[in-house]
């Protein structure tokens, strides 16, 4: 009997303390943890969009100089790196033997063209013809005497000059080579007119303006950088590559070659006493871009116009004030006016949060 009771006893107590397990369940799983966030300060200071790019020294006055004639090339003695000044004769296109038998077929036409101008007088002195016909010879003469002239003119050889001063960068002939009209012969480029060129993006194409400054680094010069600008904006983008291309001249005179490598840095702009928050407090909805903040425990959401961005900085136009507990982790799924939890933070950790806030961007 007195297991029996013990037994009872056993049971009745084990349902009493199951019912009120599942009483008291509802009421802690209604509670929700606070969220816990990490923040960094919003800080004021200068923001600059860098762009790195590389690019190539060309020429930007150069001429190909081709054959205005067919002949065999005669006295060809310049050769690539030569320096020429203005019209100095590079070369000359023989043609005298094909320009003798243009003038002799000249004087043989105006003296045609003159016998016939006097067979036409006589007939129309003895009224045979109208004198109408006269006119005609006599004109037909006048050209007969033009063409004569002008083949006379051109009977000497063709000589090819140089238009400016300036360096030979190619020779696509030599002495005796044939040409036929319009064949490359020279090519020349003007060395005053050397500049680097590059190709920046469709991103930044509208930001970009002459007198931009360009830090400067080629390969024919180690360790060292110099300075140069935006002299030149090409007016449209590249079809194929969504590229616009710039022309930069540097501040130094130095010697360049056409053909060199350069890397660049370049400055698009620059906002000084700027509101810099983390690039990761910034929040995207459909409504625009937002940022929490915390304040008095709580996640206040903020609208914002943002600027700048350079590495993990951004700028913040409108929206944050500085000094200002910006959340950058933990905000993907806030609301606005939820309490949120900021754990404690080493003294170390609170110093790499600043610096994340307000450190150096991309290098």
């Amino acid at each position: 009997m007195k297991n029996i009771i013990m037994v009872a006893i056993f049971l009745v107590t084990s349902f009493w303390l199951t019912g009120c397990k599942k009483d008291n369940a509802p009421a802690n799983s209604s509670k929700k943890p606070t969220p816990a966030v990490r923040v960094v300060q919003a800080t004021k200071g200068t923001i600059s969009t860098k762009l790195e790019l590389t690019g190539s020294v060309i020429a930007t006055r150069t001429a190909k100089m081709g054959s205005p004639a067919e002949g065999p090339v005669m006295d060809c003695e310049i050769r690539e790196g030569d320096a020429v000044q203005k019209d100095q004769v590079l070369l000359k296109i023989g043609r005298r033997k094909a320009a003798d038998a243009q003038v002799e077929a000249a004087r043989e036409s105006l003296s045609r063209e003159k016998e016939e101008l006097r067979r036409i007088e006589q007939l129309v002195e003895s009224g045979a013809i109208p004198a109408e016909e006269l006119d005609m010879a006599r004109l037909r003469v006048s050209r007969a005497n033009a063409e004569l002239s002008k083949a006379t003119e051109n009977a000497g050889d063709y000589e090819i000059k140089a238009h400016w001063d300036g360096l030979v960068s190619k020779v696509y002939v030599t002495d005796g080579y044939y040409v036929t009209p319009r064949e490359p012969l020279v090519e020349i480029y003007d060395p005053c007119s050397l500049v680097i060129c590059a190709s920046v993006s469709e991103k930044y194409s509208a930001k970009l303006a002459t007198g931009i400054n360009v830090d400067v680094g080629l390969d024919a010069y180690p360790d060292k950088v110099f300075t140069g600008r935006v002299e030149r904006i090409y007016a449209h983008l590249d079809p194929r590559l969504r590229t616009r291309t710039v022309e930069i001249v540097l501040d130094e005179s130095i010697q360049l070659v056409p053909g060199m490598f350069a890397r660049l840095k370049m400055l698009l702009e620059t906002a000084n006493d700027a509101v810099i928050v983390h690039t990761d407090s910034i929040v995207s909805t459909p409504k625009g871009q937002v940022v929490f903040v915390v304040k008095d425990g709580k996640a206040v959401k903020r609208v914002v116009q943002t600027g700048i961005e350079d590495g993990s900085r951004i700028q913040i136009i409108s929206g944050i004030d500085p000094k200002e507990q910006v959340i950058v982790a933990g905000n993907d799924k806030l609301k606005d006016g939820m309490a949120v939890r900021i754990p404690s933070q080493s003294s170390s950790q609170q110093k790499n949060n600043q610096k994340a806030g307000t450190g150096g961007g991309r290098k």
